[in-house]
């Protein structure tokens, strides 16, 4: 039983991240009780047992596509205590609102379950069609869907979108990492000039005092699949949150492109501002010089936040090199 899953959820108990995420998800469960506990969860919950897997995928949390005994397939994700229930109530809810608007997102399936320590949501199986290339067409296609997303969302009252646990306020400009793979404090040397950075953005990020909206925040190519003219698959919902509107067309503008894997490109300050134009056209409406500005300044907070990330784990830049060049190339210009 579960043969396949269980040799995907060993992997990471292996050098080099020793299961830094799972443990800090499930507890000290080992990786033949994460699995076992999963087929308890599904049998207990749903009736039937687990047969095997055809998905794992660890990044802030875990997520695991589960082929039942009984032929059915769904998706669970396995979250750190951090995403508590309240926030997690708050993006099924909009979820199954955009599901049924017609928006391309999995159904959330309303049931709760709980694997080793972790708090786990469950949804339906949208099935992936790949990520396309990071074309000029592409990066029209991925604004327009941004703004479509943030359109569909005006309205919609749900004030636990606030308190994004990647967002909580910590010590220093950075929030605490989103993976415990990261870690800041251990790292400071060599990175002052990318937390310097990263304080001259906030600042003027921080002007910005127009109302907060909803977004997905990881808008990227990782989690974002594109068609011709809209997205045809989104996924990875639990980075909804309640943000400025600047802030959320900046997050997208620096990494909309990226799929977690390779040598990702990082968007050139003039990629960014065309991403912006692009957005502002499908809003119909352009930002305020304020809110320019602000967005500028928050794709440069974006990019110090990955770098730092890759500073911490790989400080001479021998392997992780994407974001740090273009951060030193672009940030001036995008702070004028």
């Amino acid at each position: 039983m579960s043969e396949w899953l269980r040799a995907q959820v060993r992997k990471p108990f292996a050098a080099p991240w020793y299961a830094r995420t799972e443990r800090s998800v499930f507890g000290e469960l080992d990786a033949d009780a994460i699995v076992d506990a999963v087929d308890a969860a599904c049998s207990a919950t749903f009736g039937s047992g687990l047969a095997d897997g055809f998905l794992y995928v660890v990044s802030v949390g875990c997520v695991i596509g589960c082929r039942l005994d009984d032929g059915r397939e769904l998706v669970l994700k396995a979250y750190q205590q951090r995403w508590t229930p309240d926030f997690l109530a708050a993006v099924k809810r909009v979820q199954l609102r955009l599901h049924d608007s017609g928006f391309p997102c999995p159904r959330p399936i309303d049931v709760d379950l709980t694997v080793g320590s972790a708090h786990v949501l469950a949804e339906d199986v949208l099935p992936d069609p790949g990520p396309d290339p990071a074309t000029k067409d592409a990066l029209n296609v991925s604004a327009r869907g941004l703004a479509q997303l943030v359109s569909l969302c005006r309205g919609i009252d749900e004030p636990a979108l606030a308190l994004h646990p990647l967002r909580a306020p910590n010590e220093g400009v950075f929030p605490e990492p989103h993976s415990p793979i990261f870690d800041f404090d251990a790292t400071r040397d060599g990175a002052e000039w990318i937390e310097e950075l990263a304080r001259r953005a906030m600042e003027i990020r921080n002007v910005d005092s127009s109302p907060p909206v909803i977004a997905h925040t990881d808008w990227s190519l990782r989690n974002v699949r594109l068609g011709a003219t809209a997205p045809v698959a989104v996924y990875d919902w639990d980075s909804l949150a309640l943000v400025r509107e600047s802030e959320s067309v900046a997050f997208a503008a620096v990494t909309w492109c990226k799929t977690g894997e390779g040598d990702d490109h990082t968007p050139t300050v003039d990629e960014i501002e065309e991403y912006i134009d692009v957005y502002e056209s499908a809003r119909g409406t352009p930002f305020s010089e304020m809110q320019r500005k602000a967005a500028r300044a928050a794709a440069v907070g974006t990019m110090a936040y990955t770098a730092r990330c890759e500073h911490s784990v790989d400080p001479t830049e021998q392997v992780w090199t994407t974001t740090r060049p273009r951060l030193r190339s672009a940030s001036e210009v995008l702070l004028r």
